[in-house]
């Protein structure tokens, strides 16, 4: 009996070791399954975090694109009605007689001509534009006035009268009739590097009725 009594004491001590090694293991992996669970949840937060991070600056560089478009819009407008304004001040004061100086006026540029389809349009002054006669179109100049016209490249000089405005384009200074391109030299070419020089009022009455080609 005592040795039978020993071994179903035996026996029950090994199945409470097991049962206790089975529950520790079973603890274990519990334990490994939690923090690998909570390892992850952690994880996917960080991850969603960085997305939303990465959303709200793609939503504020795709702001910060459109405010800059719209900035440059802007810019661009105040550049154009700026750039509008001074053609308009140019205008309103070239066409007032004493409002720009005619005596003293000095400038040095590359001109153009024009005739052909502009013969018989009117001019910014009123009159019919003929391409036979030496007048010029200039920006600043008042309309009515003349100035002396010299080929910088062979020395040819006219007096033109400014009876017309322009040219709006390029980095010209002035734009002259066919028949003072023709007299300066330059008609075929197209183009010239002239000096303007004004004519003072007291002398413009020498040129009214025949142009000066000295």
């Amino acid at each position: 009996m005592s040795k039978q009594a020993d071994k179903s004491e035996q026996a029950r001590t090994g199945t409470r070791w097991t049962l206790m090694l089975t529950l520790l293991s079973i603890t274990l992996m519990l334990v490994y399954i939690i923090n690998t669970q909570q390892d992850r949840q952690r994880l996917e937060r960080e991850l969603q975090e960085r997305n939303d991070a990465k959303l709200v600056l793609a939503n504020q560089l795709t702001q910060s694109t459109a405010e800059l478009t719209t900035l440059t819009d802007q810019l661009a407008q105040s550049a154009a009605d700026v750039a509008a304004l001074t053609t308009q001040l140019e205008r309103q004061n070239s066409t007032r007689p004493g409002r720009f100086p005619v005596a003293g006026f000095y400038q040095t540029g590359q001109t153009s001509w024009y005739g052909g389809k502009f013969h018989g349009r009117q001019t910014a002054s009123g009159e019919v534009f003929d391409k036979h006669a030496f007048t010029a179109a200039h920006r600043l100049l008042p309309l009515g006035s003349y100035a002396r016209v010299t080929h910088l490249g062979n020395g040819r000089s006219v007096v033109l009268r400014i009876n017309d405005r322009g040219p709006y384009s390029g980095k010209r200074v002035l734009d002259v009739s066919e028949e003072a391109a023709q007299s300066l030299g330059f008609k075929d070419k197209g183009l010239a590097n002239v000096e303007i020089v004004g004519v003072p009022e007291q002398a413009w009455a020498r040129f009214i009725n025949s142009a000066d080609k000295y």
